[in-house]
């Protein structure tokens, strides 16, 4: 069974010979094709010019030659999402039948840092814009922190650490 893709001495040979041209094919057509992987543009210069290309010589050549243009509108949404970590919330919209066959949508509303519910609205019925924003301002409208079970010998620590008691005054 015959390799897809040549070893490292045919690739070298490759490099040498049709150095800076497959250096400017690969680089353009990743600026042109942004979203194409190292194996698509190996493929594609392959079967373009003829030439036998490695994936992993495609990805070393637009590691040292491939500058992505960054534009000026402001961070990526990766960006954004990472910044507002504490304070992203996701919101989950589903249908439940009750025993006598009546259709519930239920809202919820989550913490995506501390995975815990912030509120949850329920609507008996079709939803409507109107329908929908009452269940969210229901599912916001109290913001309580769950309490912590008090019991064992972490809630003198959990006690303390919320002001309610110190250790001097605990033993």
């Amino acid at each position: 069974m015959s390799c897809r893709w040549p070893t490292g001495a045919t690739t070298k040979t490759i490099a040498s010979q049709q150095g800076a041209d497959v250096i400017r094919a690969v680089v353009e057509m990743k600026q042109r094709n942004p979203h194409w992987g190292c194996p698509r543009i190996a493929e594609q210069i392959a079967f373009a010019f003829g030439v036998p290309i490695n994936k992993g010589v495609v990805r070393r050549i637009l590691a040292a030659h491939y500058h992505p243009h960054v534009d000026d509108a402001g961070p990526s949404w990766l960006t954004f999402l990472g910044h507002m970590k504490d304070s992203l919330h996701s919101i989950d919209l589903f249908c439940c039948e009750s025993v006598v066959l009546r259709t519930y949508w239920v809202l919820v509303v989550m913490d995506q840092y501390t995975r815990r519910i912030i509120g949850f609205g329920i609507h008996a019925g079709i939803v409507d814009g109107k329908a929908l924003c009452r269940m969210f301002k229901r599912a916001i409208r109290r913001q309580t922190i769950p309490q912590i079970p008090q019991f064992g010998p972490r809630s003198r620590c959990i006690d303390f650490i919320n002001g309610k008691q110190t250790f001097e005054s605990s033993a």
